[in-house]
């Protein structure tokens, strides 16, 4: 009977090495998230998202057009047709990369989340928006709407 409890003595002392902590979880503590800090008691998160990233391309056409632009009045230097390509090249560029940074705020600024209990959407650094809805008092989702309805409604530009 002793050598039972000598072997789980021995089993509990034998137990395997800890897992490798990643160093993503020690180089800083992540920042909390608004939907996680809003989280009702016995509430989770069941599905988390963000914006789509092709709300980055206009400042990136904006850009490629813009640097287009510069090369092409780089080689026609001193024509005077190539005097509209330069005044492109310089005030696109700026005007792309602000579009860039705008479209990257607004990416980072924005949750999206479904819990068990309520859909939240949080848009906003500064002049935070927010909208909290019980799945509950949710009757029905739109979807197949076509593109060329959101384009006239100014949602996808």
């Amino acid at each position: 009977m002793a050598s039972q409890w000598r072997r789980r003595d021995e089993s509990v002392s034998q137990r395997p090495p800890p897992l490798p902590v990643s160093p993503r979880t020690t180089t800083k503590p992540r920042r909390m998230r608004y939907v996680e800090r809003t989280l009702l008691p016995h509430e989770r998160i069941v599905h988390s998202g963000t914006l789509h990233w092709i709300m980055f391309i206009p400042g990136l056409m904006c850009v490629l057009c813009a640097l287009a632009a510069g090369i092409f009045a780089a080689f026609h230097f001193g024509a005077p047709s190539a005097i509209p390509f330069f005044i492109i090249g310089f005030g696109g560029v700026p005007t792309g990369l602000f579009l860039l940074i705008a479209a990257w705020v607004r990416r980072v600024t924005t949750e999206l989340a479904v819990t068990d209990q309520r859909v939240i959407i949080k848009v906003g650094l500064i002049l935070r928006k927010t909208i909290e809805m019980n799945l509950a008092k949710i009757e029905k989702g739109v979807t197949g709407v076509p593109l060329c309805g959101d384009v006239a409604r100014g949602l996808v530009l």
